[in-house]
Parts: C-alpha cells; sequence; structure tokens
C-alpha cells in the first residue's frame, strides 16, 4: 500500500523476489540460536550476557548494539561501541588518544549548531576525502560536549552547566523536583550511567534528600547536606558559597556546589508540596 496523490492509500505491485537467504537488521530480536550455538550464555529472558563492557563470558567475544538487550537508540550502541573499543584498546596495549584531546579548545557553540543539520548536497562516496569530511561533520562531539540527557529530559530536569576546574568543562546536574523518573536520560546515554540516579542531584526538599541514593546536595541557609558514595555529611557554607571545612572526597563537589550558590542559586530554592 502506498498513498495516492489524494492521500487515499492505494494497492501496488506485489513482487516476488527469489533469494538464498534473507538478513534483516532493524533490530527487532537477537538471534538466540546463534548466540547459544556460539558458546555465549543467555540470561532467563533469553538476551546475551555481558558485562559492563560488552564482552560475553567468552573470551574476547564482544556485543554491541541491540543484540544486548534489543531494539535502543543509535546514541545507545555508540555508547555500547564505545565502551568495548576501550576496553579492547586497553588489552591489547594500544594508546588511544582520546584521552589527550585538547577540551578547551572546542567552542560548544559550535557543536551545538550542528544539532538537527542536514547536508544539502551529497557527496559521492567514491570522492573518498570529500566524502570522509562531510561524514566527520555530522559528529556532534558528544566527547566534548554530550548533554543527551538535558536534550531528552522531557521534564528539564537534567541541566548542564560549565564549571571551571575541571577536565569536562560542562558538568551535569539532576534537579529532583522536577524528575519523575520515566528513564528516557538513560535510554540515551551513550556513556554507561542512568543520569537520573548517577548525576549530582539538587534537592529542593530535605525529605527527598533522606529518601533518595541519589549523590547531591540539599541547601538551607548555611547548612548543606552532602551525600556521596552512600556516605552524609553536613557542612557550613557562608553568604559568598564558600565552605568552612570541605573533606577530601568531597572537593569535586563542593567545587560544583560553591559555583551554583555564586551563580545559579535560585536551584536552590524550595518548591510547593
Amino acid at each position: 500500500m502506498r498513498k495516492a496523490a489524494a492521500a487515499r492509500w492505494k494497492p501496488i505491485e506485489i513482487r516476488t523476489l527469489q533469494v538464498d537467504s534473507l538478513i534483516t537488521a532493524i533490530g527487532e530480536q537477537q538471534d538466540g540460536e546463534a548466540l547459544s550455538a556460539m558458546g555465549i550464555p543467555l540470561d532467563p529472558q533469553g538476551w546475551p550476557v555481558v558485562n559492563a563492557d560488552g564482552e560475553t563470558s567468552k573470551p574476547n567475544v564482544f556485543l554491541i548494539g541491540d543484540v544486548q538487550r534489543g531494539p535502543s537508540s543509535i546514541v545507545s550502541a555508540i555508547g555500547n561501541a564505545r565502551r568495548a573499543t576501550d576496553a579492547i584498546l586497553a588489552r591489547e596495549n594500544i594508546a588511544s588518544s582520546y584521552g589527550n584531546k585538547v577540551w578547551n579548545n572546542v567552542d560548544p557553540a559550535k557543536v551545538y549548531q550542528r544539532k538537527g543539520a542536514i547536508a544539502v548536497t551529497l557527496v559521492d562516496k567514491n570522492q573518498r576525502e570529500a566524502f570522509v569530511e562531510q561524514e566527520a561533520s555530522r559528529c556532534l562531539e558528544c566527547n566534548y560536549v554530550c548533554s543527551k540527557c538535558v536534550d531528552v529530559c522531557p521534564n528539564r530536569a537534567n541541566i548542564s552547566v560549565a564549571v571551571p576546574g575541571f577536565q569536562n568543562r560542562f558538568q551535569t546536574l539532576h534537579l529532583d523536583a522536577y524528575c519523575n523518573e520515566c528513564g528516557n536520560c538513560a535510554q540515551f546515554c551513550p556513556w554507561q550511567g542512568k543520569p537520573y540516579k548517577d548525576k549530582i542531584t539538587v534537592f529542593s526538599l530535605e525529605q527527598d534528600f533522606v529518601n533518595s541514593t541519589n549523590p547531591g546536595f540539599f541547601v538551607a541557609g548555611a547548612s548543606v547536606k552532602v551525600r556521596q558514595d552512600d556516605q552524609t555529611w553536613q557542612l557550613e557554607i557562608n553568604d559568598r558559597g564558600q565552605f568552612n571545612e570541605v573533606p577530601a572526597q568531597l572537593d569535586a563537589m563542593c567545587r560544583i556546589i560553591s559555583h551554583i550558590h555564586q551563580h545559579q542559586s535560585y536551584l536552590l530554592g524550595g518548591v510547593e508540596v
């Protein structure tokens, strides 16, 4: 069926093709029989058992993309590939230039301008250098400015804040008061985490801070309750956003809290219940 000019559905010719085998690649389900034949264990739901890097219990066999857990997003598949390739490079003692990038030379404004951009004139793939350059220009440079969880959150519960002194200039903060834990950010995250659970969380109510396990903080006047690695501290902060004393393990988080206190204090206000 297809739509005709009058927007009515119209039947079209049915074609029969003689083929030896038909391989679908739309990610509807994995081939459990093929995986079992390769000696890869499956869980009770029929999905392959893999570790955080995508490696199966069969040494040096990695599975990435939809075969891991079913239909997902391109972003998720890219994250799987990144973790797998990092593990393989480390295992083979092959140096990667990924960690040596000059982060501060990237202009975030230029990266954001490329979002949603589609090349009007496509370069023929036979023009090798021009084709490679065009394909590379589509990259949104997630390793510099990710913010996927910020983009996809329907409630705007994730925000990206530029905080000085970090290798990654943009730190993602999670706003507890706006989150309904839909899991959308976890679905699109190209890394390994679940932003609504893993990112530093700004709590608007003390009760929410107490009932949560997220790393994060709650500010009430000069008192700041901080949680990290399942431990909780109560610190004192002055009107200039400076702490009287900071435990060594909280240095990074307290720098973020100070920055928020000084420049985005509107995020620290209470909410109606």
